[in-house]
């Protein structure tokens, strides 16, 4: 049994929302995709994708069901493997402390902070102490996706400290968009997380930002290291066969698809 936290959280309030309408990476429906030419740089033998990073303004791409199974189908392994628990929002100003629901060894921490200052959010565990790295480290104003316990223990809770108001929603991690099948694209801005559900192959990626850009796979005995650069770039990369979870790290725009 783990010991009881020694942490108090202050007064908050929790809903929980139809999550999809409270992400802040808000997935869309698919977007006609315009298909400019080839990815420069490309891995040697790997095929072209045939795709170009969206035009400022325009809404993310997202990746069709997959042929042959539903959103339960695509769901099942990564429930089974991380468990599921119903989605829960919290929003809060300044310091706090958000539990971290049970019934679940993994989830997806979707956040934003429109205020200054450092804003981040620190994995805890029973006792209070840090539990790993921070999920968040941001200066400024901040939106994207992180996941808690792929490699490690779930945490008890999630520190959160900021200077402004925040709101954190945390979501299953089978509640993550999917890329793979067939080609289908994703894209978007800031960190994410998405899960591949292909077989081994190559993943294509584009980079437009001068920022640091990771694109890192779990799902196998150790974690895949697919790309970690800085600035723009355009490539493939190989990538393990799925179900997996593929965390992506940026502030910058990016775009991913399967070859």
């Amino acid at each position: 049994m783990r010991p009881s936290p020694t942490w108090r959280p202050h007064e908050r309030r929790y809903r929980v929302p139809v999550w999809r309408r409270g992400w802040v990476f808000a997935l869309e429906a698919a977007a006609v995709m315009v298909v400019v030419g080839a990815i420069s740089k490309a891995t040697e033998g790997a095929p072209d994708p045939g795709w170009s990073l969206p035009v400022e303004g325009s809404p993310a791409a997202t990746a069709p069901a997959q042929p042959g199974g539903g959103a339960d189908d695509l769901a099942g392994p990564y429930d089974t493997q991380f468990g599921r628990f119903d989605p829960v929002t919290v929003e809060g100003s300044g310091d706090d402390v958000v539990p971290v629901p049970a019934g679940a060894s993994a989830g997806l921490v979707v956040a934003s902070y429109a205020g200054g200052g450092t804003f981040r959010v620190q994995p805890l565990d029973g006792s209070g102490a840090k539990a790993g790295k921070a999920l968040v480290a941001s200066s400024g104003a901040y939106s994207g996706t992180t996941a808690y316990g792929l490699r490690a223990d779930r945490p008890d809770a999630l520190r959160v400290s900021a200077e402004g108001d925040w709101v954190v929603t945390l979501v299953p991690v089978s509640g993550a968009a999917h890329v793979g099948g067939g080609g289908a694209a994703l894209s978007g801005t800031g960190d994410t997380v998405v899960l591949y559900d292909g077989p081994q192959g190559h993943l294509a990626y584009i980079h437009d930002d001068p920022s640091p850009f990771s694109v890192v796979q779990y799902g196998g005995k150790a974690p895949l290291t697919l790309v970690d650069g800085e600035g723009a770039m355009s490539d493939t990369a190989p990538i393990d066969t799925g179900p997996s979870v593929v965390v992506v790290r940026t502030t910058g725009t990016w775009r991913l698809a399967q070859l």
